[in-house]
C-alpha cells in the first residue's frame, strides 16, 4: 500500500513452499492503527487461496498486536515451535 510513491505497508512472505506461504506485514509507524495491516493481510490471504496456497501466520509469542491481528484475520489454534541458532 502507498502513500503516493511511500511504501506505508505491504505483505510478503520469507518463506513460501508450493504449498504454504507465511504471512508477514509491515506498517509504517507513522501509519499504525488506521487498520492498513488488515487489508494487506486480507489481500494477501486471499491471493494465496486463489493460488491453492495455505498462508500461515507466525509471530513471536511477545507479539501481541501480531497475535491479535492474525486472529482477526482468522488465525486460530496457534502451534509453539522450536527454532534452531548457530551460535
Amino acid at each position: 500500500m502507498k502513500d503516493g510513491e511511500r511504501i506505508i505497508s505491504e505483505g510478503v512472505s520469507i518463506f513460501k513452499s508450493s504449498n504454504y506461504a507465511e504471512v508477514d506485514i509491515i506498517t509504517d509507524s507513522n501509519y499504525r492503527g488506521k487498520g492498513l495491516a488488515s487489508i494487506v493481510g486480507e489481500q494477501f490471504i486471499d491471493y494465496c487461496l486463489s493460488h491453492n496456497i495455505q498462508p500461515r501466520w507466525d509471530c513471536d509469542a511477545d507479539n501481541v498486536a501480531s497475535i491479535n491481528l492474525g486472529s482477526k484475520l482468522g488465525f486460530n489454534n496457534p502451534k509453539e515451535y522450536t527454532v534452531y541458532i548457530k551460535i
